[in-house]
């Protein structure tokens, strides 16, 4: 499948059909969404997740392994997508918004016990509000991996109470 970005903003997915592409409401039913560069992932111990194209396409010119999943902040990892991070150090990197952080949450939340290791790397939270991974590296922000190595792994139990998520099983 592809995600095909439009000006002004906006994002349709197409699945192809034949020597076509079916589009439009429900053409991505029964289909896996992968992460994206998933290829990648497979290739390196190591993976940076960030909230969107843009960041990973930044991420990957500077040398790195990174990945965005399908839909946006607001959507939740499929139990399938999970499978890629299995035995790899994941390193999340949220936007500095609210709906960036309760994203990188989640797929946090989501990926304990499945990556080898979580951490949260809030690297934008002493930048302009809504400054993401691509504003950092232009910043001067340095070797990602190592300054994300700096946090603590992430534990489930210190997500706000107020924070509601659904944990994906990777094997389901």
């Amino acid at each position: 499948y592809q995600v095909c970005r439009y000006l002004p903003k906006d994002f349709r997915p197409r699945v192809p059909v034949g020597s076509g592409w079916r589009e439009g409401r429900g053409c991505m039913d029964g289909v896996e969404r992968l992460p994206y560069h998933v290829t990648e992932i497979l290739g390196s111990d190591y993976v940076i997740v960030v909230e969107g194209e843009k960041d990973v396409e930044a991420l990957r010119a500077a040398g790195f392994c990174a990945t965005t999943k399908c839909g946006g902040a607001l959507k939740s990892w499929e139990a399938s997508a999970l499978q890629y991070f299995r035995d790899r150090d994941v390193y999340v990197v949220p936007d500095n918004d609210e709906a960036g952080v309760r994203s990188a949450e989640k797929t946090c939340a989501a990926l304990v016990g499945v990556a080898r290791s979580v951490r949260y790397a809030p690297l934008c939270q002493d930048m302009p509000p809504k400054a993401d991974m691509s504003d950092w590296l232009n910043a001067g922000g340095g070797d990602v991996v190592e300054a994300c190595k700096a946090f603590p792994e992430f534990d489930v139990a210190e997500v706000d109470a107020d924070f509601v998520y659904e944990t994906l099983d990777a094997d389901a």
